[in-house]
């Protein structure tokens, strides 16, 4: 089921979440949210998504926030700014906990769906 309105964003990080029992899925509230799964159909509340699990075995494609090149960690952009939950940014130089979910495998920019892979989704604090 989609916690939120979830239409239109295929290629996203989302989240497991539980309403009485009900899993469904969310996009990220918080840096150091859990994401384990990117969203393959999405669609309005109460309805059922499609999500699949983020696995260190298979490239997946995921919706870029920004620019970046082959190599960069990658982890979620501040879910503060609705229109970029869910997306990956390059791991910021600013001081905070970010969780690192993957590494580029290409040059990206932003809104392109970028060649990730994925990684143990660890959390990293920048000082």
């Amino acid at each position: 089921m989609a916690a939120s309105d979830l239409r239109n964003l295929e290629g996203y990080l989302v989240k497991l979440t539980n309403n009485s029992g009900v899993p469904e899925l969310a996009r990220p509230a918080g840096l150091e949210d859990r994401v384990d799964y990117i969203l393959e159909e999405g669609v309005n509340i109460g309805l059922q998504a499609v999500a699949r699990p983020i696995e260190s075995g298979q490239n997946v494609r995921i919706k870029a926030l920004g620019t970046g090149v082959a190599g960069d960690l990658l982890t979620a952009a501040d879910p503060s700014v609705a229109a970029d939950a869910g997306k990956v940014i390059t791991l910021p130089a600013a001081a905070a906990t970010y969780r690192v979910v993957g590494v580029a495998e290409e040059s990206f920019v932003a809104g392109q769906l970028v060649l990730m892979r994925p990684i143990a989704s660890e959390l990293v604090v920048v000082s």
